[in-house]
């Protein structure tokens, strides 16, 4: 292979810090009323973020989105808009444009995605999965979208056959928040061996050879 390209190969890597939002109390702007905008749009509505999109015109597309959480501006960008906003989204296909509103994103202290290239932004939606009792985000540190699709689609059907044991542990959690050893509870019924047990039902017997029979009635 020649050098150059296994150089290329391995550029490029970029460290993320996930966080996770509380959607229903996050406020997006997106500026772009194109096919970026639309999917974007489209993609936090899902998850039940409040969106205003702002541009002078609107493919078709945003008339299908119809949601008390979406409002359409259709009006020119202003600086004023960002500051009622959490996040922002760029998506214009003004590159002028997309700097000015990253250098007021930048004035305010606020998160911008910029769709033209994301690595001129300051955050990147991750590839996201949902079980019954787990949600999952996952990025590739190069940039394979595809790839990040693939293997959530993985891990989602390992933690689905898990979902059952996800919920009694979230439950026994609450139910032990004032004892003394919920700590040692916890570290016993987090392993391989209680995964075991609980896929057998046996479970219960197991804690009460080691903990006694208080804890189920709690």
């Amino acid at each position: 292979m020649p050098k150059n390209i296994k150089q290329d190969i391995y550029d490029g890597t970029i460290d993320y810090m996930f966080i996770s939002l509380i959607s229903s109390k996050t406020k997006i702007l997106i500026v772009g009323g194109g096919r970026a905008g639309y999917i974007k749009a489209q993609s936090f509505l899902r998850k039940g973020c409040s969106i205003t999109v702002i541009s002078r015109e609107f493919i078709e597309d945003f008339k299908e989105l119809e949601s008390i959480n979406l409002k359409l501006i259709k009006r020119e960008y202003s600086n004023s808009y960002i500051k009622n906003h959490h996040l922002i989204v760029i998506a214009t296909d003004d590159d002028k444009l997309n700097d000015a509103i990253k250098r007021d994103c930048d004035e305010n202290f606020k998160l911008y995605l910029t769709c033209n290239d994301y690595r001129k932004g300051m955050f990147v939606v991750p590839t996201m999965g949902e079980t019954k009792t787990t949600q999952i985000a996952l990025h590739t540190k190069k940039g394979s979208p595809k790839t990040s699709i693939y293997l959530c689609n993985k891990i989602n059907s390992s933690l689905k056959e898990n979902d059952d044991f996800i919920d009694y542990v979230s439950s026994f959690r609450n139910k032990i928040k004032k004892f003394d050893n919920r700590l040692e509870l916890l570290d016993f019924i987090n392993t391989d061996d209680f995964l075991y047990f609980f896929k057998k039902g046996k479970h219960e017997v197991v804690l009460k050879m080691f903990y006694g029979g208080f804890i189920i009635e709690t």
